[in-house]
């Protein structure tokens, strides 16, 4: 199992403090793809889940 920071950290400024809530936990596969949509479709998390679960419905 893997943590996801739902919010990339790169965009908080100055001091924030971070919770649990602010991490969602991926098997390493689930992780990766997170990371593809985000980067090359530009989803947000909430957005990439969604297309994860989708194709893994089929």
């Amino acid at each position: 199992i893997e943590a996801h920071h739902k919010i990339p950290i790169h965009t908080f400024t100055g001091e924030h403090r971070i919770l649990k809530t602010d991490f969602a936990l991926l098997c390493p596969n689930c992780h990766k793809a997170v990371h593809i949509y985000l980067r090359e479709e530009n989803l947000q998390y909430e957005e990439a889940k969604i297309k994860i679960r989708n194709i893994l419905k089929r």
